[in-house]
């Protein structure tokens, strides 16, 4: 089921985030890299923040958090996807596609907003040409938490 996050799904949306890097990104990434981003500490008081301020769906099979989509507004007409992870224990199923769809259409609703952008990992930049985001600019590093991660901006005109 899909549905907004709850301050009850802090711990599990940071379980989902951690075994999607470790278990799912790791196929592009570098061991040093997926250690180095991996590495940061649970903070309930983040994520209850996080949900207050920003969009933040979650996925939940058997009563647990199996993945995240947190996206907000930077603008008038802009959007942002700040993260999307999901476990690998649901990967494949359609999941993905259905919380992207859910994404856009709250930000559709809203009808002042006109593109959604993101930053994909190189694990994620096909499933997110096939929502219809396109490249628009070169790949390029960025620091994550003492390592340098490559990320591919992108974007969808709603």
């Amino acid at each position: 089921m899909i549905r907004l996050a709850q301050g009850k799904d802090t711990k599990e949306i940071w379980e989902a985030h951690i075994a999607s890097i470790r278990e799912v990104c790791s196929k592009d990434y570098s061991s040093d890299q997926v250690a180095g981003w991996s590495s940061f500490a649970y903070s309930h008081e983040h994520w209850v923040k996080t949900m207050k301020k920003d969009h933040v769906l979650v996925y939940e099979e058997n009563d647990k958090v199996q993945g995240f989509c947190h996206s907000g507004i930077i603008n008038d007409s802009t959007a942002e996807i700040y993260g999307f992870y999901l476990s690998p224990l649901v990967i494949g199923k359609g999941i993905g596609r259905e919380m992207i769809l859910s994404t856009l259409k709250y930000f559709k609703d809203l009808k002042n907003i006109k593109i959604v952008k993101l930053m994909a990992t190189r694990t994620a930049k096909p499933f997110y040409e096939k929502a219809g985001f396109t490249v628009t600019g070169p790949e390029f590093q960025e620091p994550t938490r003492g390592i340098m991660l490559e990320c591919i901006p992108m974007e969808l005109e709603l």
